[in-house]
């Protein structure tokens, strides 16, 4: 994580029409993403990397079961992130949890997600990759936060940025056998600024940088077993709203809803982004001796 960055003001983009929401992919790739059911874990590519996947759930499952319900199970899983990064992620109307790759279709059919699952294959994304992304804000906006309310500028967003390369894990599968990969992950709610203004070629406004809410950033190690599984808490959750809102603050817009609900109010119907990151690691991890120095 970039220690200059330390603050937050508050390409693939979210927009909601009628009962379908569809995703455009941007800077995590050139190509849009595929409408297709994730790969099952033989179906992956050998090389390492990550997959990248949307759904789109409403407030209840299959079986009119609620969504926290069929999410609980994973909830209370042992996640390979800092206990303090994902309570701060929750503290701001974000779930981070872990499922096990081989549970991760039949937790898809029972989320019953809308409309076509999204999923693209990001390979190593060795620089900050966009994976979800709120609205372009026409309006600043005031969001709650767990330090207290957050002003954005007008013509900005929010996103989650992602970054992951291969390394090596820290056993071995046998004994003296070779060491088994991992992909290292990095994770973090970044808000981006209006970009710069052109007049008839001429710049009239600066664009700024974007702002990293580093404090947030989750990073782990993954074998390849779990996927990473987002979701923002919905406005009736009460865990964010205690943590980050006083009673004068109860129609503040979590940071997780600003990114994940891509429409307040009645007329969204419970819709909620669900972000789905699938690791594939290599078997075997060597790193390559160099000839000597003739």
């Amino acid at each position: 994580m970039d220690p200059r960055v330390n603050t937050a003001r508050g390409l693939l983009s979210l927009t909601l029409a009628t009962l379908a929401i569809a995703l455009v992919g941007g800077c995590a790739g050139d190509g849009a993403a595929q409408a297709t059911h994730p790969a099952s874990p033989a179906e992956r590519p050998e090389t390492a990397g990550m997959e990248l996947c949307w759904w789109i759930v409403g407030d209840s499952g299959e079986g009119g079961v609620a969504i926290n319900a069929l999410l609980e199970p994973y909830e209370a899983r042992p996640v390979p992130l800092s206990w303090r990064a994902v309570e701060a992620w929750h503290a701001n109307g974000l779930r981070v949890m872990t499922v096990p790759i081989d549970d991760v279709p039949s937790l898809r059919r029972s989320l019953m997600p809308v409309g076509a699952v999204q999923t693209q294959w990001l390979g190593q994304a060795t620089r900050w990759t966009e994976i979800a992304r709120g609205p372009t804000l026409a309006a600043p906006m005031v969001i709650g936060t767990d330090s207290g309310p957050l002003s954005l500028a007008a013509g900005g967003h929010l996103k989650l940025a992602m970054r992951c390369w291969s390394t090596a894990s820290a056993w071995s599968a046998e004994a003296n056998g070779p060491t088994v990969g991992a992909l290292q992950v990095e994770i973090a709610p970044v808000f981006t600024p209006a970009p710069a203004r052109r007049v008839l070629g001429q710049t009239m406004t600066e664009a700024e940088p974007p702002l990293m809410f580093s404090r947030l950033g989750l990073e782990s190690t993954l074998l390849g077993e779990e996927a990473i599984l987002i979701i923002a808490e919905g406005p009736g959750e009460s865990s964010a709203r205690r943590s980050v809102r006083g009673p004068e603050d109860t129609d503040l817009p979590t940071l997780g809803e600003a990114i994940l609900v891509p429409e307040r109010g009645e007329a969204r119907g419970g819709r909620r982004v669900v972000v789905v990151l699938t690791p594939s690691v290599t078997r075997a991890f060597r790193l390559l001796a160099t000839d000597s120095v003739r």
